[in-house]
């Protein structure tokens, strides 16, 4: 499990293969197979997006203030906390507050896409 998204190697690789296009033949095209064009590379980014979903300002303030201030440590760094976050923060604490986009309007617990995309654009 990588320490800075808490996403293992596996689900990192499953996300670029599938940000692809179709490749007809691989072994005729193994540069186009082990690379990324532009395209590829924003479906990776929002695929990655959708996978970690970052926290949003309130629950970046909301870590700080219930779980880095009881234990007297220093709160996240102001110019990268998403980073700074995921390798601080507790899997556990994590897994509990990641919320997918898919049925963005299911009991308002869920976030859309944009607003993911901006959080780690962002950052």
């Amino acid at each position: 499990t990588n320490q800075c998204t808490g996403l293992s190697t596996r689900q990192a690789k499953f996300t670029f293969r599938q940000s692809q296009m179709e490749i007809i033949d691989e072994r005729k095209n193994r540069n186009r197979t082990c690379s990324m064009t532009f395209v590829d590379w924003l479906e990776a980014v929002a695929r990655m997006a959708e996978l970690i979903s970052p926290p949003t300002p309130d629950e970046f303030e909301d870590f700080n203030e219930n779980v880095l201030a009881p234990k007297a440590e220093e709160p996240l760094n102001a110019k990268h906390p998403l980073a700074d976050y995921f390798k601080r923060a507790p899997l556990e604490y994590i897994n509990a507050r990641r919320r997918d986009s898919r049925f963005v309007d299911f009991q308002g617990q869920r976030r859309p896409m944009q607003d993911k995309l901006k959080c780690v654009m962002k950052q």
